[in-house]
């Protein structure tokens, strides 16, 4: 009898364990035919010359094109769940990387705020590349959690919550670092005040 109650732990166990794996697989995000182009799309966007903010550091261009990929991915793989669907994370990823270009660095200081002049945010390895994409998922998923939607105001809004960011200059802790754990750090009450001042 012991052996059989040990035996049927272990099945339930097991049990347990293949619904977990199987519940992970289902949420994993397909990479098809839209998953592909809205990835292009990003990364092209990323590399632009246009888009200034951003500065990608790395011993070739195939391993600068590794870091705007990986950071790509990670925003689709983190966005697509929450947003619904890829077509939706696209739009919103595109209004953001666009916001984040047109934001205007400001560290925080002694006496408010001081702007950066022409800082940028600097992706030099696998670390950064994945916070860049954690960041920009998480700032997409807030402007939807506050009713924004994809467009102008969705790029507006984006603007705005980086330049809420507020990083303090003289660390080493890069400002996608920063930006990223100061986003992780918030309270409910500090989200509302940043989506009402974001979506006005």
């Amino acid at each position: 009898m012991k052996n059989r109650i040990m035996g049927l732990t272990m099945m339930v166990a097991i049990a347990v364990a293949a619904t977990g794996v199987l519940e992970a697989e289902s949420q994993a995000v397909p990479h098809d035919d839209a998953y592909r182009q809205a990835k292009e799309q990003m990364a092209d966007l990323l590399a632009s010359e246009e888009f200034d903010k951003v500065e990608v550091s790395a011993a070739s261009f195939d391993r600068a094109m590794d870091f705007i990929y990986m950071a790509v991915e990670t925003y689709l793989d983190q966005a697509v769940p929450g947003l619904g669907d890829v077509e939706t994370a696209r739009e919103f990823g595109v209004d953001v990387l666009q916001g984040l270009n047109d934001h205007k660095i400001r560290y925080a200081g002694d006496s408010g705020y001081a702007l950066a002049g022409k800082r940028r945010v600097l992706i030099s390895g696998e670390e950064d590349a994945t916070n860049l994409g954690e960041l920009l998922a998480k700032v997409a998923l807030l402007i939807h959690e506050g009713h924004g939607k994809p467009g102008i105001d969705a790029r507006k809004a984006a603007g705005r919550i980086f330049e809420g960011m507020l990083p303090v200059e003289g660390t080493d802790q890069p400002l996608v670092s920063q930006y990223l754990v100061r986003l992780r750090m918030m309270s409910k009450a500090d989200r509302k005040e940043l989506l009402k001042f974001a979506l006005k």
